[in-house]
């Protein structure tokens, strides 16, 4: 019998998500994070009480902005900017999956960003033709 006959493999393969695609270093930062979150507020608190998304997305902005500034490491915790970031977005996904998770985005506009890729494309055309 091959793998592909054997019941088990062929219903881990079709029915669950493959976790060998993932790096073990991947999952050990954000098993850290995870730790280092568990220690100041809970473990997986957020499955206990309901979690603003703004605050996580927030904290993955700040987290990604002082990663772009040049600071590798959050100065609190030690580690890296990036696992802070995979952190709070499984917070959120595993909230949303948990229905603990508060949609407090106002007045969102999916087609906001489109419209002002569009828009300076428009102002950078007119500048060129004016230029010419």
């Amino acid at each position: 019998m091959t793998d592909a006959e054997i019941p088990k493999t062929i219903v881990g393969r079709t029915n669950t998500p493959s976790l060998t695609p993932v790096p073990s270093t991947s999952l050990a930062w954000l098993a850290e994070a995870h730790a280092d979150g568990a220690r100041k507020y809970g473990p997986l608190n957020w499955r206990e009480t309901p979690i603003p998304l703004t605050i996580y997305i927030d904290a993955m902005v700040r987290h990604l902005l002082a990663l772009r500034e040049g600071q590798d490491c959050a100065p609190d915790s030690g580690l890296p900017h990036l696992a802070h970031v995979m952190a709070g977005a499984s917070i959120v996904l595993d909230a949303e999956a948990c229905g603990t998770l508060i949609d407090d985005r106002e007045n969102g506009r999916i087609d906001a960003y489109e419209f002002t890729l569009t828009e300076i494309a428009r102002i950078r055309r007119a500048r060129c033709e004016r230029d010419a």
